[in-house]
């Protein structure tokens, strides 16, 4: 600690803690002046007392008593400018110096006079004054502050060493009364800072505990909302917990519902025996869905999955259809409905594969009301439509988007489709390209929604990709269907891994 910061007192940078360090020193100095008047006036009256006890009760000594009366208004100015509260830093200095001044001239005074008026020596006075500027200075204590503890003390030790070097009892009791001041003025720097520090740290605590107790309460306030909104949020769990499981068992239902659209199973088996389908939607109801139709070579003649009628001899031809419709989950599985309908539609007209999608185009078109303004809707969907001659072992085939993969001899062909979808922006009268495919035992031909192909997994993460599923079909083929749908099925589970199944998935796989 250097010399500079003993005599210093540091005060934070703090404007409350400054402020209140002011009003706080105001007060002192309103109490210290109250007791300074007091002081006087006990004074006067003990001078009147001594005056009438000496019978020395003159107009000359009420003269000298009536000196007493300056100092007390000098006070009581004093003490209505502390009262009031404002911050006047030269108060302190006024009043120390006053007080221990005043002591010294008083002392002076009487002491200079021919006939010392006190019942007591001249030296019990002496000591008796230096006792009064060290109580006067004690009063520095109070106020706590350095530089005026430091000049309270130097002013204490200047007064009574001169009141003893006038009246030349300044060796023994001058030197003992001045040691004994400063090292009273040592005590007060230390006790001063002390003071000082502890309103400080006290100040600091009071400031401290309103934050906490601000932030307590602004904490309380906050978990009141937040025990309000979590009783909304939990009714209002209960209320969504409510309608989604009235969505979802309207969406089951509605499974049920496209279940019963689609050909059965042991329908499909008892005509395509050598076959399987493996269809995984993304959701509960599905937007890829798959048809099929035993026809006749007449038109209006066909038997479907929700007749149970026997197959006749000239009922030997089967439409089969892989589509894949915009959207998943409820958009697509209305598609699908949609889709279904106008293929049954179509099949009223025409059996030839080309003219039934055209059929389908116009149907979704009408049934969605599109056309070329912006403000219709884009929806349609991909399909893959083939016809299978089960006499003459031919396949017709047309495609919106969807090709159809034949395996023969361990080669993969594929039949590119039409370049555009069903619906949208598709023309109205939209030709599609028709495929003759000659067929011979032990060929395989598979139609798929991109699904499969498109979904995220594997150890990258990344697509599957066609060529990935074209290699796949490739190293399966020489299965026999039924192993085939498992191994498609294994193979799909494992590429998507933890990733989330990104579109509903069909697969048709027939072979001859």
């Amino acid at each position: 600690m250097t010399l500079k910061t003993f005599f210093t007192t540091q005060i934070p940078d703090d404007e409350f803690i400054i402020q209140t360090l002011r009003k706080r020193e105001m007060r002192i100095e309103n109490l210290i002046n109250r007791f300074r008047i007091i002081f006087f006036l006990l004074l006067i009256v003990f001078e009147c007392v001594v005056n009438i006890v000496l019978k020395r009760l003159t107009t000359d000594a009420l003269l000298d008593l009536s000196v007493y009366l300056f100092p007390i208004a000098g006070f009581t100015i004093i003490h209505f400018l502390t009262r009031k509260g404002t911050y006047r830093p030269w108060v302190k200095y006024y009043t120390v110096t006053s007080d221990l001044a005043g002591c010294c001239i008083y002392a002076l005074f009487f002491l200079s006079v021919e006939n010392f008026s006190y019942p007591i020596g001249k030296r019990e006075f002496l000591l008796c004054m230096s006792f009064a500027i060290l109580f006067f200075h004690t009063l520095s204590l109070y106020r706590g502050y350095y530089q005026i503890v430091l000049y309270s003390s130097i002013l204490a030790i200047a007064t009574n060493s001169v009141m003893f070097i006038y009246n030349e009892y300044f060796f023994m009791m001058g030197v003992f009364t001045t040691l004994m001041i400063i090292n009273f003025s040592f005590f007060y720097f230390w006790a001063g800072r002390k003071i000082i520090n502890n309103i400080i740290s006290n100040l600091q605590l009071d400031t401290a505990y309103k934050e906490i107790k601000e932030a307590n309460a602004e904490i309380t306030q906050q978990n009141e909302e937040i025990c309000t909104q979590r009783d909304e949020i939990e009714a209002k769990s209960k209320i969504i917990e409510i309608k989604n499981q009235e969505t979802r068992q309207s969406i089951e239902y509605s499974l049920r519902i496209q279940k019963a659209l689609l050909p059965e199973i042991d329908y499909i088996n008892k005509f395509l025996p050598d076959s399987f389908i493996f269809y995984r939607p993304k959701d509960i109801v599905s937007g890829d869905f798959y048809w099929i139709k035993q026809i006749s070579n007449e038109p209006n003649k066909f038997t479907s999955a929700t007749d149970n009628l026997k197959l006749e001899t000239e009922n030997h031809k089967l439409l089969i259809a892989a589509a894949d419709c915009t959207g998943h989950g409820v958009p697509g599985a209305f598609m699908s409905l949609i889709g279904a309908e106008k293929l049954n539609d179509a099949i009223d007209h025409t059996t030839h594969v080309g003219e039934i999608l055209k059929l389908l185009n116009k149907g979704v078109k009408s049934a969605l009301h599109q056309d070329a303004s912006d403000s219709s809707t884009r929806d349609g969907m991909d399909i893959a439509l083939c016809c299978y001659d089960t006499i003459s072992k031919k396949l017709y085939y047309a495609g919106a988007n969807r090709p159809l993969w034949l395996i023969s001899n361990n080669s993969l062909i594929e039949n590119k489709p039409t370049k555009t979808a069903i619906g949208g922006l598709t023309d109205q009268n939209q030709e599609f390209e028709v495929k003759v495919i000659p067929l011979k035992k032990d060929d395989t031909f598979y139609i798929f929604s991109d699904g499969f192909a498109d979904q995220f997994g594997g150890p990258d993460g990344k697509k599957m990709m066609t060529k990935r599923f074209k290699d796949f079909l490739l190293q399966i083929n020489s299965l026999p269907m039924n192993e085939q749908k498992t191994e498609i099925e294994k193979h799909f589970t494992a590429w998507k891994g933890n990733c989330e199944q990104v579109d509903d998935v069909l697969v048709i796989g027939v072979r001859v």
